[in-house]
């Protein structure tokens, strides 16, 4: 397997590919790059010709190696401050962009975050921004109250589920649960709960729109304009389902 040096050697852009490189280890970290992931990346590297070492930086970012994130920041630390605040809201962008955000996802988020000199009051600030939401923090698997909220939520789940049980014909059952389940990621791609009302919805839309307007990423070159289209795309595509026209 080519380390990220090789990689580098081989593309007249190695901003792209150490940007790549972090995106496709975020994208990586629950072990599989999901199927809504991999089509960003795609269209990120092709955004900028650099489809060719793509396969290689995924394959990189399933193990990543020390030496190849050292040399990955290194490169990131030659960006301006502006360019390394597009970077993060590019990360967050592909944390979130299957509507879920995991406890590797946020641990990676950091540590871009603290080499680009953001301290955790600035994540938490762009977070906020971006998402009307605190940043998230991971709960501690070794603390007992983390897990009796845990299996409190699981009970709690359970009792849901028993007490909506009832005869009812099988396949309106079925589209009724995906249009819940369509909903609730939905909501999450704009940063709400299942409680949130039309107001907050296009308030979040508005927000969310502002901050990611593809327009706003042209200093970091071509690829990062396909990322954030891909993030507004999303964006405005949950807003027209939660909102139709």
């Amino acid at each position: 397997m080519a380390t990220f040096a090789q990689i580098i050697q081989r593309t007249e852009r190695p901003t792209t590919a150490a940007m790549l490189l972090m995106m496709a280890w975020i994208a990586a970290s629950d072990g599989r790059i999901a199927d809504e992931e991999l089509i960003a990346l795609r269209t990120i590297a092709a955004g900028s010709d650099n489809e060719a070492a793509l396969n290689d930086v995924i394959n990189l970012s399933l193990s990543p190696r020390t030496d190849d994130l050292q040399d990955a920041s290194e490169i990131l630390l030659l960006l301006d401050g502006k360019q390394r605040r597009l970077v993060l809201q590019m990360a967050l962008g592909i944390a979130l962009q299957d509507g879920y955000f995991t406890t590797s996802e946020i641990h990676i988020v950091r540590f871009l975050a603290d080499l680009l000199g953001y301290s955790p009051q600035d994540l938490d600030t762009l977070f906020r921004e971006m998402t009307g939401d605190p940043f998230p923090t991971p709960g501690d698997q070794s603390s007992i109250e983390w897990w009796q909220v845990r299996e409190g939520r699981s009970r709690s789940q359970q009792q849901d589920t028993s007490n909506q049980q009832r005869p009812r014909d099988a396949s309106s059952s079925a589209s009724s649960a995906a249009h819940d389940l369509r909903r609730l990621r939905d909501l999450a791609v704009l940063g709400l709960d299942e409680g949130a009302t039309l107001d907050q919805i296009k308030a979040a839309y508005r927000r969310m729109a502002m901050v990611h307007h593809p327009d706003k990423f042209t200093s970091l070159g071509p690829e990062a304009i396909k990322a954030a289209e891909l993030t507004f795309q999303r964006i405005r595509a949950a807003y027209e389902r939660l909102v139709p026209a």
